[in-house]
């Protein structure tokens, strides 16, 4: 993974599903079937990763806790919820 290195959601199509008291979401996509458990600040990030591909740099801006932007962004491609851009 690179600074330079633009980042796209795979699925702008996904389904959240919030659980009272509980700081997880689910998230279900359609185009795969899968359901995924992520964190509450998954959700607005992947939000601007639909608008358009952003930097590692740009995605840890996005974040409250900026260090972990790389942790985040490989979680994600690890789901199938994002992927580099061409």
């Amino acid at each position: 993974m690179t600074v330079a290195q633009r980042w796209r959601s795979v699925d702008p199509q996904l389904q959240w599903y919030e659980r009272p008291d509980e700081p997880e979401v689910l998230a279900f996509s359609p185009r795969s079937g899968s359901v995924h458990l992520l964190s509450s600040a998954a959700r607005p990030l992947l939000a601007e990763l639909d608008k358009s591909p952003r930097t590692l740099t740009e995605i840890a801006s996005l974040l409250a806790e900026p260090e972990a932007a790389a942790g985040v962004v490989e979680s994600l491609d690890e789901a199938g919820l994002v992927e580099p851009a061409p």
